[in-house]
């Protein structure tokens, strides 16, 4: 029985193309395939961290410029009411 590795693979050294992929078809596992030969399978979490790791190291080097989003939304945060004495 052949397979269409193609269909569901991606190369090794591509993570974009692999989140791109993931989107696109709606799977959050894909096979890691090297011609013909599967060496592996990767996971939509296995990226994340993969991406989040190599964000954390060029914010170290200082290579970061782009604005980061406020951790909190002020604009969310409620107020509780002083009870009257």
């Amino acid at each position: 029985m052949e397979h269409d590795w193609k269909a569901l693979g991606i190369a090794p050294d591509d993570a974009l193309k692999a989140l791109a992929q993931m989107r696109s078809t709606g799977l959050s596992r894909l096979l890691v395939v090297e011609g013909e030969r599967l060496v592996g399978i990767v996971s939509l979490k296995d990226l994340l961290r993969f991406i989040h790791l190599k964000l954390e190291l060029e914010g170290e080097e200082g290579h970061d410029d782009r604005p980061r989003p406020p951790l909190r939304d002020s604009r969310r945060e409620t107020k509780t009411p002083s009870p009257n004495p």
